[in-house]
């Protein structure tokens, strides 16, 4: 929205007190097609504050003479303008850092940051500068910062007139130009018959050119005079190192052999040895304490690692047994029914840490009846497998006592919250499947509904809501509902690890892209479709799984017929 775009604007103002103004400048007609051109602005209002404009309002800057618009337009990545006076906007003299926004392939248009000269001059600390030899000119010769403030983004007759009468200072004025770095010595530039040094460097991010002018007498006088000082040092700082290495090297000898026999050993992979005797305070004194306390701590250290290893391999043992055992409470043989041709089913379950909050199951109540059920406990780890066996236990029982999926839900839904002190709950999909007429009576607690995949290619979602979740208000009622499969279709449930799988840049699946998914994995049995789900989520992810990801798929054959 505009006032988000604004607000946006405005944070960027106040990060950093160097910048003068910010806008988002939209190439014609692309943030409405009815408004030729929109240019949300904050900038300073010279009073402490700042103030929102819209540039369009102010003057035409998709025109080819607006250098920060056009350029950054035509140049296609970032840049710094030429500096300018920003009229009807800005007020001020400002250069503007721009960089173009796309949407696809297609230019939108250009995002800004102002800087305003005079804040550049003052952050860069030109006025403490000594002297009055110094300038800043951009690419066409004119000053962006100079001694005489009437100078600002004018160009120099007098030092045109000087180049063209100096070879030298022509020399250096294309160097300049070129953007090139270097030091010219010029034998009249000033009154006066004493020569001068011109040093000049670019400054790459904007294109502009640094230049300084002074006199050969102060530079040789500093140059001299840092010299003398080096050249006294080095004398004091020799003498002081031959006194030094004189008395301290019989001091130094005998505990740095000592400490470098310890290290040695600890080297060798050996703690066994015994803390070096300090004999003295100074340095060496202080290396040795801090040996012994280094082996002390490193003696400590390896012992408390050596616990916390056999406390974690414990613990890996148990998490492996809890991992055996809630596996061993779902299917784990398929085909289940291998004698049966009119059912076509398969199932994975793959956990995000050891153990596993989703579940799935199935079971025949009778040679004609399938029971089969998706579901996904709150949380991850030991307290949600622990919630799963509870509520699939109770889920199988009740299937036993009745086959509406809405009573099961309402007598699971009140036992698990008679003792749910902590509030989990869990989303499930339960079907009672007629094998010979493809009748499917469910109930859907709160569970993303599977998806149909017909016999005839098309793609649908499949039943709906019936409750929301169970586990957390007693007394729930809930409904169930009825469609048919036809031959040859295949029924896909999930849970959402699926749909909300997470790219390594952040980017989630959702339904959309699952349902694309399908589209593409075209014919299949279940088996294939089970395992190609599951591999093509591996591959969204990249190793980077953050929830349980289970599916289930059913399908009735075309040709199906009961073997038993």
């Amino acid at each position: 929205t505009e006032r988000q775009m604004y607000d946006l604007l405005q944070r960027r103002v106040d990060q950093f007190p160097l910048v003068f103004g910010s806008a988002i400048a939209f190439a014609p007609h692309r943030y409405r097609p009815d408004r030729r051109l929109f240019g949300p602005y904050v900038c300073e209002d010279g009073q402490g504050g700042t103030r929102e404009l819209d540039l369009a309002e102010s003057y035409d800057y998709a025109s080819p003479d607006v250098d920060w618009w056009w350029g950054t337009r035509e140049l296609g990545e970032a840049r710094w303008s030429a500096p300018y006076y920003d009229e009807g906007a800005g007020d001020v003299v400002m250069t503007t850092f721009a960089v173009p926004f796309r949407r696809g392939d297609e230019f939108w248009g250009v995002t800004t940051v102002d800087i305003a000269l005079d804040s550049l001059k003052d952050l860069v600390g030109l006025d403490d500068l000594v002297g009055d030899g110094f300038v800043i000119v951009d690419r066409q010769g004119r000053f962006i910062a100079h001694p005489d403030p009437a100078m600002i983004l004018q160009t120099s007759p007098a030092l045109d007139a000087a180049a063209d009468a100096s070879s030298e200072l022509a020399g250096a004025a294309r160097r300049m130009r070129a953007g090139e770095s270097g030091v010219t010595r010029l034998p009249r530039l000033r009154d006066g018959n004493e020569p001068v040094w011109l040093y000049y460097a670019p400054i790459p991010s904007t294109g502009w050119t640094f230049a300084a002018v002074i006199s050969e007498s102060e530079a040789l006088a500093f140059l001299r005079e840092r010299v003398d000082q080096l050249v006294m040092l080095m004398a004091i700082a020799l003498g002081l190192i031959v006194l030094a290495v004189i008395l301290v090297s019989k001091s130094l000898t005998r505990p740095i052999t000592e400490l470098r026999t310890a290290v040695g050993t600890i080297a060798g992979g050996s703690l066994d040895t015994d803390p070096i005797p300090v004999r003295s305070t100074d340095e060496i004194g202080e290396l040795a304490g801090s040996f012994n306390r280094m082996l002390a701590d490193l003696k400590d250290h390896v012992a408390r690692l050596a616990d916390e290893q056999a406390a974690r391999r414990a613990v890996e043992g148990e998490l492996e047994a809890a991992r055996h055992i809630q596996q061993s409470l779902i299917p784990r043989e398929f085909p289940p029914f291998p004698h049966r041709r009119d059912i076509d089913l398969h199932a994975q379950l793959i956990p995000a840490k050891s153990v596993a909050g989703d579940f799935y199951d199935f079971f025949l109540v009778d040679d004609d009846t399938l029971v089969f059920l998706i579901a996904d406990v709150s949380g991850k780890g030991v307290p949600a497998a622990l919630f799963m066996a509870v509520a699939r236990t109770l889920m199988r029982n009740l299937a036993t006592v009745t086959r509406d999926p809405g009573e099961i839900f309402s007598r699971c839904g009140d036992m698990l919250a008679d003792d749910n002190p902590g509030t989990m709950f869990v989303t499930c999909f339960l079907a009672v499947y007629d094998l010979r007429t493809g009748a499917v009576r469910y109930a859907n607690a709160g569970h993303p509904p599977p998806y149909r995949l017909a016999a005839d290619g098309t793609m649908s979602a499949f039943g709906t809501s019936t409750g929301t979740i169970l586990g957390l208000i007693p007394g729930m009622e809930y409904g169930a509902n009825e469609e048919r499969l036809d031959p040859g279709d295949r029924l896909v449930l999930f849970t959402d690890g699926v749909i909300e799988a997470e790219a390594p840049d952040g980017t989630m699946l959702d339904e959309e892209g699952f349902e694309a998914w399908l589209r593409d994995m075209g014919e299949g049995d279940a088996r294939s479709l089970t395992e190609a789900i599951c591999r093509r989520v591996a591959e969204y992810e990249q190793g980077n799984q953050s929830d349980d990801v289970t599916v289930l798929v059913l399908g009735r054959p075309s040709n199906a017929s009961s073997a038993g």
